[in-house]
């Protein structure tokens, strides 16, 4: 197990800071802080979803968490599918809160 997140460290942290990216009002991108254990949350959110969310791309959502608490940002086409994305992160080990912020638009 420790494996796995040694392999996890030394190759999904230095991308995932900039899948996590958040644009300020300044046009700005600033990174959120995860520790480890937030970040391994945060993989197992974005795994969990590409298992059980039909349509799911990891290049249409930016998932972040600080504190058990994971942010999921991005765009859908239909409310349908932030309940499915919000009830599965939910369900997620390590999970304590789920912000929602999808943008529901339907001309995606």
């Amino acid at each position: 197990m420790i494996f796995k997140y040694l392999i996890l460290s030394l190759f999904v942290v230095p991308v995932l800071p900039a899948a996590a990216a958040i644009n300020d009002r300044d046009g700005k991108i600033t990174v959120p802080y995860q520790g480890l254990e937030d970040l391994k949350t945060t993989v197992r959110v974005h795994d969990r979803l590409k298992t059980n969310v039909r349509n799911y791309s990891t290049d249409s959502f930016t998932i972040y968490t600080q504190t058990g608490r994971v942010t999921i940002e991005g765009r859908v086409k239909t409310q349908a599918e932030v309940n499915d994305i919000i009830k599965t992160a939910n369900k997620v080990p390590g999970v304590k809160q789920v912000v929602n912020n999808l943008i529901v638009d339907p001309n995606l």
